[in-house]
Formats: C-alpha cells, structure tokens, sequence
C-alpha cells in the first residue's frame, strides 16, 4: 500500500510540474510561459528557452538517424489536414544524404519542396548541396548558383514593371541566345566601373534603340565614341604598333601597325580582299597593284578603273573671224587659225582631235554631197595626210553637221612637226560652209 501511495505521489508532482510548462497547448520548456512573440493569429507553439547568458548558451531541435546511405535523414513539414485534393503538406525543409554516401565518406544536403497550385503536389523548388551551391528548379547544382535548363524568357528578374515576358529588368535564355532585357524601349543597357568609393564611370552604353556608344552615353549612330582624340579603334594590336583608326585636331587617321605595312582600299568577294587602291609606307600609290613608274600620273578612267599614265602637255588651236567655204567639187582649203607647230626635244606621242559644224544647199537632181576636215602634216617637198574627218552624204535640202574625229595617236621623233587643217567640198553642193572649228593636241613624251 504505502509503495502504491508512493507512485501516485510522484506521478501528482510530475503533472503539477509538467503543468508549469504546457499553457493552452502551448509547450515551454525552460519556460512556463511560451510566447509567439509577434506571430499574430491563433497560434500553437514549442519554445524551448535556455536562461543562462554566458557565451554559446543556446537551443537546439536535433533530428539523429543511425543510418548512412543516400537518401532523406529527416524533415520539417507544415501541413494542412483541410486540403481536399492533391498533397496535405504545404512545404518542407529536409536533409539528406548525398549519392555514394558512406560512413567514413558522406555529403549532405538541404532541400525545400513547395505545393504547386497547378498540379496541387509538392515540387522542388531549391536545393543547397554539400559543396555549398544552390539550385534554384535544379537538384544537383555544380556552381554556386544553378538554374534549371528550361529555356524561357524570365530566369533572373532584378525589376518587374509588369507580369509578362517582356517588361522587367533581368536575363533569360531563349535558343542558342542568353537574353539582357530592359522593360521598354527607352531603357539602356549600361556597363560601369567604379572611380573610387564614392563614384563610377560609364564604359559603355546599348541605348534601347540598338545604338551603342562607348565612353559616350547617348550615341545617334550604330557605333558612336566619345569626343576625345588619340586611337579610337585598333583593328590589330602588333608588336611594333596598332593597325585601326584615330582621330587628331581636324583630323581623321587611318594608320598600319608598322613602317613595312599599307593601307588598301578594295571589295571583298567571297571572302577574298580584291584591291583597287593601297598607300605605300613610304608615301607611294598602288593602282589595282600597280605602282606606275617614276614621272607617271594618275589618269582618271571615266567610268572605268584610273591607270597610270605620262603627263600630257594640253594645247589648242580654235578658227577665229569668218567661216571658211569650200566650192564643189573644188580644191580643199585652209582653214584659218587651225595650224600647230609641235617642237619635240625627244620623241613623244601626240594626239589629235579634230571638230567643226558644217552646213550647205545643193541641187535636188544631184547626187548627196559629203563635207570632210582634213589633218595634214607638213613634210619636205609637200604635206602628207594625217587623218580625216568625214561626214558621208549630206541629204536633201539644206543640211548640217558636225564633223569629228579623234583621238588620232600618231608617234613623232623629236624635231619640229607643222600641222595644218583642211576643209573638202566633195558632191554636188555649190557651197558648203565650216564654223566653230577646232584643232586640240596633247603631248606625251616617251
């Protein structure tokens, strides 16, 4: 009797000092007032308080297991028994072994799992492993911070001005790109370093409408650079110097990386370079490669490529006062003011041009008359013909024309060369006329 009186003794002093502790079916230990401190609602809870204050005085909630293999150790779940549908727990921490784990060698990790309001089933959301990286959708992170592979637009949102793919400040991967995103067109992608403790600079700047400056924050071009002067682009850096261009005062430089390189201007096909134009080192010009001979100018080629050529010495000799007529069928005549004399210290090539406007009547009955200018050089003994200009039948009625011939080449040696011009009244015209006559020569030495 008196060792039954004895337990119910101790069983009444447990109660009354586990009643202490246990308040509402809040549980304190180390308390007997445990407090949600904040948590506003109704509330259950567990405090457990340690009162002593020296250093490392704390708490813990230990969750021990006796097993080493892969796989969960234990978790910290929050549930509600009310769902209807789908999975009780709204969310969970655990921890577990790593693969391979063993009981000398064994890593560790933490999960989080979350309820999916579309599926209503947990899913994993984040994931910290042994070596310390985080998974975000990712369960075996290999870098600090690991996403999962799924290939959307939004992976990091830093600022969001609307709930869509588009309008937020953040990256994303879409196929084969990584993706920088600003939220509207105006918004610039920016790229700074800092200058000291209180300050940065701008490097460079993508403005929304795709015009990029460096060291220039508001660029009007594709490519715009700051106002300063010095190299602004370096297309190859060499050893002895860079290949690119620059700017100086009022000026616009495009220089070679050294003293034995050119500068060359072409068109690419194909991803061959052809070359039509290239400056030498040494201040020498290259025509399609070709670098001329000394004493040779550059000829314009109208429509053509430009070439080298000797200088020509340009001269002209126009008829002056009345116009000149030739009688049918009569002999040629001079023409006034048309006659050249060419002096030759050493042989050159000359050539001619000859023009006039010629008009006439003639007989109905006859036969088409033909007008023609005729260049005669000055020989011993006579003259011998050069070339001539024809104008073949004239027609019917009053007529006019042009006649003109040229370039006329004709090699020379040196000496003195007399040239003069005629005019043929060759038909059945009574008079044919000539006006507005020229005789042109240029000059061009061996």
């Amino acid at each position: 009797m008196k060792q039954k009186a004895l337990v119910r003794l101790l069983l009444l002093l447990m109660i009354q000092q586990l009643s202490q502790f246990v308040t509402a079916q809040n549980v304190g230990i180390g308390t007997n007032a445990p407090t949600a401190y904040g948590h506003g609602g109704t509330n259950r809870l567990l405090e457990i308080y340690n009162n002593n204050t020296g250093t490392n005085s704390q708490s813990h909630i230990i969750l021990s297991t006796g097993a080493v293999t892969e796989g969960s150790i234990g978790t910290l779940s929050w549930t509600s028994p009310a769902l209807q549908t789908g999975e009780k727990r709204l969310a969970l921490v655990g921890a577990g072994y790593e693969s391979g784990a063993t009981a000398s060698t064994a890593g560790s990790g933490l999960f989080f799992y979350t309820r999916s309001s579309a599926t209503n089933q947990l899913r994993e959301s984040l994931r910290i492993s042994g070596e310390g990286n985080v998974g975000i959708g990712n369960s075996t992170p290999w870098a600090p911070l690991q996403f999962s592979n799924s290939i959307v637009n939004r992976k990091i949102v830093l600022y969001q001005t609307a709930n869509n793919d588009h309008q937020y400040y953040g990256f994303g991967i879409n196929g084969g790109t990584l993706r920088y995103q600003t939220d509207a067109s105006f918004a610039d992608h920016v790229f700074f370093s800092a200058v000291n403790g209180s300050s940065s600079k701008e490097l460079m700047r993508i403005k929304g409408n795709g015009n990029v400056g460096i060291g220039y924050s508001n660029p009007a071009a594709p490519l715009s650079f700051g106002p300063t002067l010095g190299k602004k682009i370096v297309l190859y850096p060499g050893s002895l110097g860079d290949a690119g261009f620059g700017m100086s005062g009022n000026r616009l430089q495009i220089f070679s990386d050294n003293s034995n390189a050119d500068v060359a201007i072409g068109y690419d096909a194909a991803g061959t370079f052809n070359e039509r134009f290239s400056i030498k080192p040494n201040g020498a010009l290259a025509l399609t490669g070709n670098q001329g001979a000394n004493g040779e100018v550059v000829t314009s080629g109208g429509a053509g490529p430009a070439y080298y050529s000797r200088p020509g010495y340009y001269y002209q000799a126009q008829q002056s006062g009345n116009s000149v007529s030739a009688n049918e069928n009569g002999p040629s005549v001079d023409v006034p003011g048309l006659t050249a004399a060419i002096n030759l210290a050493t042989p050159a090539r000359v050539v001619f041009h000859l023009s006039g406007n010629y008009w006439g009547n003639y007989c109905l009955a006859c036969e088409n008359p033909s007008a023609t200018m005729l260049l005669y050089r000055n020989i011993v003994g006579g003259t011998e013909l050069v070339r001539s200009a024809y104008s073949g039948g004239l027609g019917y009625a009053w007529r006019s024309g042009v006649l003109a011939s040229g370039p006329i080449v004709v090699d020379y040696p040196a000496g003195s060369h007399t040239f003069k011009v005629m005019f043929n009244n060759s038909g059945y015209t009574d008079v044919l006329y000539l006006g507005n006559a020229f005789l042109t020569w240029q000059i061009f030495h061996n």
